[in-house]
């Protein structure tokens, strides 16, 4: 088996709005199959995680529901120094040794990494268990909090594995594990627990999440070895981990800045409102996974087409990948919202139940943040796959400034609703700055500023 593809050859003429903009013929089937497998594995795997929120909301209660929804931010933000940005570093470098088949590169980097993955997980374990005692209910929930210390290194390796799957190619497989199989898993467990044993709390819902996790684990592990090249065996492998380190440090910056960001909300929440306002947000989070999927999506299929674009230097290739980018994120993201408005209220004391009808607010303000992302376009995968990790760092930075003050200043009085207007905040921030990164440094416009100025310019002419 070969590693990775060949560059795409030429595109085709122009039949559609993406062919107008230079995204037709066999690099725009390519792209738009892998589209539709990711898209259709994200779709199911947020709907089976939207689930699962259903059932720990409706299980648990909003104070349990906040507490489970506490620690699982913990774990959010525990399994990004245990990845150290390697995560990142591993899809761009696998993808650039496939396309230039250097399998002794290939092999260093699959290798080295994947030890600097367990080395970290074994130093943030270290460290997190004296700091866990910080908690304000640690006292009275210790032993829910004893299975965050077992899951977080299981789901760094899990978002490791799928990372190094995307870097070969398999980018609907590699999507297939964590978005879909996971909480699949967890979904069935809940299910089944609750239906034989009619109790549930936090601690057990922590320990079937673990077990469906190490599940994930293994068959996430024998697909990386059917698909690793034939011949990686016969070569010895090339390290280097000064540029590794060198390189993944910004983008563990990066990493621990975004899940900062997306998790700060309810880490506030839990040291200054009531466990039940924790609960609300989690609920108004949950159901905003869907708003987030377009972006999602987008940002693990381009990833590797962007490395490799750079590398060979295809700039008007790269312009016309990242419009097309923008063009569906921001249709699908604009749908999605469409509907969450036409149902209302209504909609969320269904699914969730009558006490969590003031998950509605925040529920719309979150939403609106995911669609602020969508105009900016995939920016920052288009800045981390092109050397450019410090720009994604400092908007990061930016966003996460902008967040956490307005969220101080707004959660006393507005609770889960004050906090989505913090994230929103951040979220038009962030965009601004990393859109203006790609502007001055690429010469590249990510987002719909992009797409319009190619629209403009767009002629029908034959095939290049």
């Amino acid at each position: 088996m070969s590693v990775g593809s060949p560059p795409p050859p030429e595109l085709d003429g122009p039949a559609s709005l993406l062919s107008r903009i230079g995204l037709g013929g066999r690099l725009g089937r390519e792209i738009a199959r892998a589209a539709i497998g990711s898209t259709g594995v994200r779709l199911l795997g947020t709907a089976m995680a939207f689930g699962v929120g259903v059932q720990l909301a409706r299980y648990l209660g909003p104070e349990q529901y906040g507490l489970y929804g506490t620690i699982m931010a913990l774990v959010a933000l525990l399994s990004v120094p245990c990845q150290f940005g390697f995560t990142q570093l591993v899809v761009r470098e696998l993808a650039v040794h496939s396309s230039r088949v250097d399998l002794p590169a290939f092999k260093g980097t699959l290798v080295g990494l994947s030890v600097g993955v367990v080395i970290a997980s074994l130093l943030t374990l270290i460290v997190a268990f004296p700091a866990l005692h910080w908690m304000p209910s640690w006292s009275a929930e210790h032993d829910a909090y004893a299975w965050l210390l077992l899951i977080v290194p299981i789901y760094a390796l899990i978002s490791f594995g799928s990372g190094v799957l995307r870097g070969m190619g398999n980018v609907v497989l590699a999507s297939s594990f964590d978005a879909l199989l996971r909480p699949g898993l967890f979904a069935g467990a809940l299910f089944l627990v609750m239906h034989f044993t009619r109790t549930m709390s936090a601690a057990r819902a922590l320990g079937l999440n673990m077990m469906t996790a190490i599940a994930a684990l293994i068959l996430l592990l024998l697909a990386i070895l059917r698909y690793l090249p034939l011949r990686l065996g016969s070569h010895m492998g090339v390290y280097q981990p000064r540029t590794w380190l060198g390189a993944s440090l910004p983008m563990f910056a990066t990493e621990l800045l975004r899940t900062l960001d997306a998790q700060v909300g309810i880490m506030l929440i839990s040291f200054n409102a009531l466990p039940a306002e924790t609960g609300y947000f989690r609920v108004a989070a949950a159901t905003a996974l869907f708003f987030g999927l377009p972006i999602t999506v987008i940002n693990l299929i381009i990833a590797p087409y962007i490395a490799r674009f750079h590398a060979l230097a295809e700039k008007r290739r790269l312009q016309r990948l990242m419009a097309g980018a923008a063009i569906a994120s921001i249709l699908g993201t604009g749908g999605l919202i469409a509907i969450l408005l036409a149902a209302g209220t209504p909609l969320v004391v269904a699914v969730f139940g009558p006490e969590y009808g003031d998950a509605w607010l925040p529920m719309i303000i979150l939403a609106l943040a995911h669609f602020a992302t969508a105009l900016f376009g995939a920016n920052q995968a288009l800045l981390n796959m092109t050397n450019e990790e410090g720009s994604v760092t400092f908007g990061f930075l930016l966003g996460l400034a902008f967040t956490t003050v307005l969220s101080l200043l707004l959660v006393d009085r507005y609770g889960a609703s004050g906090v989505a207007i913090g994230m929103l905040a951040g979220s038009v921030s962030r965009g601004f700055f990393m859109s203006w990164r790609s502007t001055a440094t690429l010469g590249l416009q990510p987002g719909l500023l992009g797409v319009l100025t190619l629209l403009r310019s767009a002629r029908p002419t034959p095939a290049e």
